[in-house]
């Protein structure tokens, strides 16, 4: 009996589904967890360094957009893409690793511009 749903294959639904998890969602559950974070680390008396470490994400893209183009030009988009995809896991990755406020932000800047 047809109830109106579609079976897919797992072929056609597995890059669907590996889209979805690699979509971004990093840079949301980061958004929420890294101040959190930096409260455990610093103390929540220290709100200046707490803001240094969750805005060092973004230094890397303001200040080495043009040259991330240049990049690609010359290596090719597909080979930049992997290998800043590869250093964006890594860093992810690396995060419970160095539990300490340069590495964290170390790690924040490099993740920021992967």
């Amino acid at each position: 009996m047809n109830d109106g749903k579609q079976e897919f294959p797992w072929r056609l639904q597995l890059p669907i589904y590996a889209t979805g998890f690699f979509n971004g969602n990093i840079y949301f559950m980061t958004g929420i967890l890294m101040p959190l974070w930096a409260i455990i680390l610093v103390g929540p008396e220290e709100p200046f360094l707490i803001g240094l470490i969750v805005a060092s994400r973004q230094f890397a893209p303001v200040l080495f957009s043009i040259q991330g183009g240049t990049l690609m030009d010359r290596f090719g988009a597909r080979r930049i893409m992997l290998a800043l995809g590869l250093m964006g896991a890594v860093t992810m990755a690396a995060f419970p690793q160095f539990p300490f406020v340069g590495a964290v932000m170390l790690l924040q800047l490099l993740s920021g511009f992967a």
